[in-house]
């Protein structure tokens, strides 16, 4: 689905299509309007399943959070059960193996094409610019999250080539996903982003984003071991 990777809508005669992702720039900066909301803090985008896919594709090139936090808004993200990431260079996980690699050859020529990588950006992106994707991309704060067994209830898994570079599964890509933005951005990624693999949760949006581990993490800014078992990352 094209709003997930916030490709353009379907023109109709006379009018021009328009990015998920200004639809989304356009609420945010409406909510972010003192008049509206004065008291208004922060926003939180949350985003389940293909949510998810949408909520870290915007967390990396999204327009409005930069102009909110000129006035002082804080945007967050959480990713829950996403079928795949945006990576940020061309290097993906070598099979089983240790280490990171342009791997995909001619099997998957286009691996690194938008959404799974930023080739062949749509215009919403290609505004943005590749450049500056990569460095705003390690100061958003975002929580990602999936259940143990979300790949074996998977309703609508990702089967494409570019998505399969990236692991065999949802649960697969997000802890090859987490060593990776680890080894590109440095240890420093955790004080912004942090991974989880919940245990005895599966492809639930409740189950997962009302656990006490999800709750935790973002309500108290803690990693609580109790509530969230072993982090991907600690």
């Amino acid at each position: 689905a094209g709003w997930a990777s916030g490709e353009e809508s379907v023109e109709v005669p006379g009018h021009k299509g328009i990015s998920s992702f200004t639809t989304l720039d356009l609420l945010m900066m409406l909510l972010a309007d003192r008049a509206n909301f004065p008291d208004l803090r922060e926003i939180v985008l949350v985003g389940h399943g293909m949510g998810g896919d949408f909520v870290q594709r915007y967390a990396a090139v999204g327009r409005a959070p930069d102009i909110m936090a000129q006035q002082g808004l804080e945007t967050g993200y959480i990713v829950a059960n996403a079928s795949s990431y945006l990576y940020l260079t061309g290097t993906r996980a070598r099979g089983n193996k240790n280490g990171l690699g342009n791997t995909a050859g001619d099997a998957c020529p286009h691996f690194n094409q938008w959404p799974y990588g930023l080739d062949a950006l749509p215009p919403y992106a290609k505004h943005t610019g590749a450049n500056a994707i990569k460095m705003t991309y390690p100061a958003r704060r975002i929580i990602f999250i999936d259940g143990e067994t979300a790949a074996q209830a998977d309703p609508a898994p990702d089967t494409s080539c570019g998505a399969l570079v990236e692991g065999q599964d949802r649960v697969k890509r997000l802890i090859t996903y987490d060593g990776y933005i680890h080894t590109l951005y440095g240890a420093e990624i955790a004080d912004n982003q942090r991974s989880v693999i919940l245990s005895k949760a599966g492809f639930d949006a409740a189950a997962t984003l009302g656990s006490p581990c999800c709750v935790s993490l973002w309500l108290d800014g803690q990693y609580d071991p109790k509530k969230c078992g072993a982090g991907l990352s600690e």
